[in-house]
C-alpha cells in the first residue's frame, strides 16, 4: 500500500494504517491516500514480532527520522473517513479508543526509547541505537531513527492482528537526507 500523496521533508505528519472490515486505509494528515483490499490474516502467526523504524530484519525499508505517539490498537479502526489528526498525546481512550483494544502507547519519552506507557508487552531495541528525543510536534517525546535502526515488539497474541481490524498511528517526521 502507497501513499498517493507526497511526504514533506522535515515536517510532522500524522500517519496511520487503518483496516476496517476488508478495507485497509492509509491516512496521512487525516486524508485517506490510499486503500486496498486486505482479506485474511495480516500476520502469519503469532510467531511474528512487529518492528518499529525498520522491518524485522533492518536489511531494507528502514527509516530515518522521528516518530511520536505511537499508537497500536487491535479490534477496532479508529479513522473510518478523514479526521483531524489529534494535536495531543494519545490515549487508551482518545480519538474513541477502547482501552482493551490499545496494545501499546509509545515514542513520548524524551529520556527512553523503550519507555512504554502503555504496552501488552516489553519493547526492546531491535536493532542500532535509536534514541529519544524531544523534538516532537506536541511536546512529548520522540524516538529517532538513523537508518538501520529499529525497536521490536516480541510475538505474543496480544498483538496479533490476525483478521482484525486495527488502527496504528504515529506522528512522524523526516530528517535530513532521508528518502
Amino acid at each position: 500500500l502507497t501513499a498517493t500523496s507526497a511526504i514533506t521533508l522535515n515536517a510532522w505528519h500524522h500517519i496511520a494504517l487503518v483496516r476496517n472490515t476488508s478495507t485497509l486505509t492509509f491516512y496521512v494528515d487525516g486524508v485517506a491516500n490510499g486503500s486496498a483490499s486486505s482479506q485474511g490474516a495480516a500476520q502469519e502467526s503469532n510467531n511474528e514480532p512487529v518492528a518499529i523504524g525498520a522491518n524485522r530484519e533492518a536489511t531494507q525499508y528502514s527509516m530515518r527520522g522521528y516518530m511520536s505517539n505511537m499508537r497500536y490498537t487491535v479490534g477496532q479502526a479508529l479513522y473510518t473517513s478523514d479526521f483531524i489528526p489529534a494535536n495531543c498525546t494519545v490515549t487508551t481512550t482518545s480519538q474513541g479508543a477502547t482501552a482493551s483494544n490499545v496494545k501499546f502507547i509509545g515514542g513520548t519519552n524524551t529520556s527512553s526509547v523503550t519507555s512504554f506507557p502503555t504496552a501488552a508487552t516489553t519493547i526492546s531495541v531491535g536493532t542500532g541505537s535509536p534514541t529519544a528525543s524531544s523534538r516532537t510536534p506536541m511536546g512529548t517525546g520522540a524516538v529517532y531513527f538513523d537508518d538501520n535502526e529499529g525497536l521490536s515488539v516480541p510475538a505474543s497474541s496480544d498483538i496479533n492482528i490476525a483478521d482484525n481490524d486495527f488502527s496504528m498511528e504515529c506522528w512522524f517526521k523526516t530528517a535530513s537526507g532521508a528518502s
